[in-house]
């Protein structure tokens, strides 16, 4: 025989069920758990049975009133969704009947524990302002602890985690997280437990709804902090944990909260004590330059140099008006040699003239001051000679 192709196969029994006239308008009874709305109004949920079986539903209906937690009477057709090969009921009617034994058992569960005194906000312990130690109850292959370490690591803060590897689903599981609890008690180094788990349907998150976790939660001394991906719903472990987020990223925020907070705060007073410092730093510079200009300017040195320049200035000027007076006086000088030259003996000597002196040395220069009967001293170029007049009138 040739094989199918998987696409063959679903058509073929698409077909079957289809050609089923039982199948085609079928009433299932079951209680609703798992109720999910998609973007565009499409409800999904799952019916499950008394041996815990669930069968597939999806509702394109907007009229038709689903209750999670109630036992009700489906109607619809059985479909294949062939892309992931699962067969479903496509629902056409829901008739509620009571509240599911799921419900109730649940609801039970919790009014016990609320007596107990689980969900008391005065028992809750405080959980540390800055964590160091975290020990977190997780699976290492879920994608929730990458979530976890991403933020718990993102502030480079150094912290210490510890992971203790459990499986999140089936009573295995609660084992294996009780186990966990009781671990970080025994070491008693970890500031806080953390239980996550990223997601999933109601019945694969049924395990945070066990009395024996509520119950290790409760007994813990060290705070528990609670991440379970489920937004819908808050599970006992949720209710009875010191603190809880819906999702395993908001609890591993909710952890390292006041370092951001306070990490902030120290950012905001860092950059005001900068300004402060610029501020003042700006204002002493501006102090500095400023009194550093007065001492320049009534720096005595600039006042001895100020008046050594007005002195080089006297100087210059009385060295000027020195020359010009010297000049001035060369020039009379010059004038009076000039004019005493016009008067020197020489030169008359040299034009042949003599000087005609008395015995008083007066000069005689005039035929009236002649006495025939003296000697008078005759002066010329080269020499003196005695001389007497004789009057040629006699």
């Amino acid at each position: 025989m040739k094989p199918l192709k998987v696409s063959e196969v679903n058509s073929f029994i698409k077909k079957l069920l289809y050609s089923n006239p039982l199948l085609g308008n079928i009433s299932v009874q079951g209680e609703v758990e798992d109720l999910r709305i998609a973007k565009s109004d499409i409800r999904f949920f799952t019916l499950k049975g008394d041996n815990e079986e669930i069968l597939r539903c999806i509702c394109f209906e907007k009229d038709i009133e689903i209750e999670e937690g109630k036992e009700s009477i489906v109607t619809g057709r059985i479909d294949i969704y062939p892309q992931n090969s699962v067969y479903q009921i496509v629902v056409k009617k829901v008739v509620p009947i009571k509240d599911g034994k799921a419900y109730n058992d649940l609801e039970k569960l919790k009014e016990k524990l609320y007596k107990k005194g689980y969900f008391d906000p005065e028992r809750k312990k405080p959980i540390p302002k800055f964590p160091k130690n975290i020990g977190v109850i997780t699976s290492l292959r879920s994608a929730a602890v990458k979530d976890i370490l991403n933020v718990l690591n993102s502030k480079k803060l150094g912290l210490e985690i510890n992971i203790y590897d459990s499986g999140v689903q089936g009573v295995k599981s609660s084992e294996r997280i009780i186990e966990g609890i009781e671990y970080f008690n025994n070491k008693k180094d970890s500031d806080l437990i953390l239980i996550s788990r990223g997601g999933g349907s109601k019945s694969d998150l049924e395990v945070f709804n066990m009395e024996s976790i509520a119950d290790s939660i409760y007994r813990s001394n060290i705070p528990v902090v609670c991440g379970i991906g489920h937004e819908i719903d808050t599970s006992i472990a949720d209710l009875t944990a010191d603190v809880y987020s819906t999702t395993p990223t908001g609890a591993a925020k909710l952890i390292i909260e006041n370092y951001i907070i306070y990490g902030e705060r120290l950012n905001y007073y860092k950059d005001k004590l900068i300004q402060k410092i610029d501020k003042v730093m700006q204002h002493n510079y501006n102090y500095v330059n400023l009194n550093k200009n007065k001492m320049l300017l009534y720096n005595p040195q600039n006042s001895i140099t100020k008046k050594l320049n007005k002195i080089e200035e006297k100087k210059n000027i009385i060295n000027a008006k020195s020359i010009e007076k010297l000049n001035l006086l060369n020039k009379k000088l010059e004038d009076y040699k000039y004019m005493l030259s016009k008067y020197d003996y020489n030169n008359i000597f040299n034009k042949g003239f003599v000087f005609i002196k008395d015995k008083n040395n007066n000069i005689i220069d005039s035929v009236d001051n002649i006495d025939y009967s003296v000697l008078y001293s005759t002066i010329f170029k080269d020499g003196e000679r005695s001389i007497k007049f004789i009057n040629d009138e006699e």
